[in-house]
Order: structure tokens, then sequence, then C-alpha cells
């Protein structure tokens, strides 16, 4: 296994059918990574994989897109155990493993694939019971408890090191796994984000005019978008600040943002009557038809303090639109500084405007920018190559672990 690349290989299918996979995470609501697991589970070809995909909780806005695809669904917690049980607690983890030990034994997976860190650690035990061969985690944060002081993150910890596999959605995902999670590095393999090119366009002039007139745009306004949940390290409020610095001048600015309130929207509301901007910004929530915000706006801002690998940021530059966005986490190997876009320091709302002004005040080089930046997704981050790369490696992983005698002894949570 070649780790930390994520090249595409010519992929050598083991003998015995199409290979199972099992994908696991928590819900299918609207986020980063379940838009991944969607993409990825279209990608893989049916007559290579059997795909299964397992739920916390059989529910959230993605659940209809499953649809047009072979792949089944099944949900790890019974109905009748919500009321009594939260997700992150621990023990709701072990009921729902006797379910999904059972089911992963039946099933029979080559692969199992889980996202996100209670997934992850469902998956270490759970895989184990089974006795599936190969066990992969995705990783598609940086690490926040660096110095793995709470349960969950020793927890998740231990279930990386004792991962068959890791995925990381960037190179600096990957690099943070290995300096702060004391992940071996032969474990990773860095497979970035894929965008549906066909779904996310630059619009055509009668389908801007009639976005715009959708989302209640005059023909003279221009829009920053910023497509977030509205989490404190997403950099709302820095954003605010830096629009409210723009021009007080130019009214026609507006000032959207896309995303499920986490507990800031009401700090936004506020910061922005404080700062006089409250009538030129908008908070939208969460919504399943994100690219008619795209072909809108003028220029996406990604103010985030840090980041794994934005698919906002891909989707936007897909659409055509430059971006405006901090260089955190896997950003910089998305945007291309002065090309496809501008990096700025992050929690610094001056520089953040000058960017932001500079697109509104020069469409011509905005609109330059964001031509590069739908060439550069197509040529790197189009869904059809990361589903081509997870192909590769999936045969990779399975094809080693049938040539090895199979998994023995008493199951245990990984690591050291």
């Amino acid at each position: 296994m070649t780790a930390l690349d994520g090249a595409e290989r010519p992929s050598a299918p083991p003998d015995g059918g199409p290979i199972v996979v099992v994908h696991l995470i928590g819900t299918l609501s609207i986020g980063g990574a379940e838009r991944q697991i969607l993409e990825l589970i279209r990608e893989l070809r049916v007559d290579r994989f059997e795909q299964h995909l397992a739920l916390f909780h059989r529910e959230g806005a993605f659940l209809g897109e499953l649809g047009a695809t072979e792949c089944d669904v099944f949900e790890v917690l019974p109905r009748r155990e919500r009321s009594r049980w939260r997700i992150r607690r621990l023990p709701t983890l072990v009921a729902g493993g006797i379910r999904f030990v059972a089911f992963l034994r039946r099933v029979r997976p080559d692969v199992l694939h889980s996202q996100l860190p209670a997934a992850n650690i469902l998956a270490a035990v759970a895989g184990r019971l089974a006795r599936v061969d190969v066990i992969v985690n995705s990783q598609l944060n940086l690490c926040r408890d660096r110095d793995g002081r709470t349960v969950a993150q020793k927890l998740e910890n231990r279930a990386l090191r004792g991962a068959t596999a890791i995925h990381a959605n960037s190179h600096a995902v990957a690099a943070d796994l290995i300096e702060h999670q004391g992940v071996d590095p032969s474990l990773v393999q860095v497979i970035h984000n894929g965008v549906d090119t066909d779904r996310f366009v630059p619009p055509g002039e009668g389908e801007r005019a009639a976005a715009r007139a959708a989302m209640g745009c005059d023909a003279q306004d221009r829009l920053i978008l910023c497509v977030a949940n509205l989490f404190p390290f997403k950099g709302h409020l820095d954003l605010v600040r830096a629009f409210a610095r723009l021009e007080p001048a130019t009214r026609e600015v507006r000032l959207t943002l896309v995303g499920r309130d986490e507990g800031v929207a009401v700090d936004i509301a506020r910061l922005a009557h404080t700062l006089g901007v409250d009538q030129r910004v908008h908070v939208v929530g969460p919504t399943a038809e994100v690219e008619r915000w795209y072909a809108a706006a003028d220029v996406l801002a990604h103010p985030s303090h840090e980041e794994g690998f934005s698919n906002t940021i891909l989707e936007a530059m897909s659409s055509g639109l430059p971006v405006v966005a901090c260089p955190v986490g896997g950003n910089p190997e998305a945007v291309v500084d002065g090309v496809t876009g501008f990096l700025v320091p992050p929690q610094d709302p001056a520089r953040m405007a000058e960017a932001l002004a500079g697109l509104l005040d020069d469409p011509a080089t905005a609109t330059a920018m964001g031509r590069r930046g739908r060439s550069r997704v197509t040529e790197h981050f189009g869904r059809e190559q990361m589903g081509t790369r997870f192909a590769a490696w999936y045969g990779e992983l399975v094809a080693a672990a049938r040539a090895r005698p199979r998994r023995s002894g008493r199951p245990t949570l990984g690591g050291g």
C-alpha cells in the first residue's frame, strides 16, 4: 500500500466476486462527510462492489438521494431506544454494537469503512468482534484535543491506531494524524474529496438571473455567500465584521449565510445589528439545493479557523465562483492564492474585507478566477477521480487481507 498518496493506480480486484463494503456514519443529515459518502456510493461500480450503509439513526435530508443507488440501509440503533439514549454516550454505542455485530456477521463485508469519531470507535470494536479483515477509518478534520485528554479522544486514538488503514481527506489532516494522534504513517492514505461537477456548474446568464430573482436579489445587488454550518470555529462572526468594513455607501452588497445553526445565529444577529448591517446580513439555514445559491452569488467567503478539506470550497469553485478563504487545514490544497481566489489570515476581518472588496470591485478578475477554479476542480477534484482512487485502494487492501492468515485471538480496541 502506498501511504500518503492519492494518485490513481490500476486496481487489482481480488478473486471471489464483488468487494463487499459497509459504510458507517451517524446519519445522513446535511454535512460534508455525509455528502462524500453519497458521492462515493454513487461512483463505486456495482459490478465490482456490493455496498451497504449503516446509520446510527436512519434520518437526514440526504436519505432520499440513496434511491438512485443499489445500496441498502441498516439502522444501528432501534427507534425504541432513542428516547433513552444519546448517541454520544458510550452505553449507546455498546447497545447498538450488539445489533451492528450481528449485521456484520450476516453481511460478511470485506471492508468496513467508518466516518467521524463515534463511528470510528464503534467500527474498531464491532469490526473486530465480527472478524472483518479490513477496517478503514476516515479522519476528515484536524484533531481538536491534541493532548488526548478526553475519554472520547483517547478511544478514537486507539481505534485509529488499530485500524487496517486510515483515509485522510487532505495532506494537512494526514500530517495532523501522524503528529498528534500517534498514527503510523504507513497506514494513512490521502484521497481528496470529490465534487459532482455535473451538478455544480457555472450558470448561464438566464440561470443566474433566475437564481438571483428566486433569492430576492435585485439586478444591481452583489452577493457574498458563506456555506457552512454555524459552529464557532467556522468564523461567521469574523465574516460579519469583515462585511461591515466594506464601503458603507455600497448598499447593494449583501451577505448570505447558509447552514444549520449550532448556537451562533443569535450572536451573528446581535453583531450585525451592532455594526449596522443587519438589514443586509441574512441567515437562511441548511438546504439540499445549495447550487441555487452558488448560481446567485458573486463570491464565496470561507472564514473558518480550522478545516479538514472543504466540500463548500470545491462546490463553489466547480460553480465558477472565486473563493476567499483562510490558509488552514486543507484549504491551500484546493485554493491557489491569487489564481482561483485569495487566502487571508484567519480571524483577520480587515484582510478578508480587503480581498472581498477587490473581487467585488473587479468583476473581470473575479470571473477569471472563477473560470480557473472550475478547471482546477474538474482536473483534480471531480467525483469520478475520488471514486477511482477509493476503488483502487479498496482493491489493494482486500487483496492484501486475503493473502494473509485470518485474524484470530481475542478482539480488543486496537492500539498501544
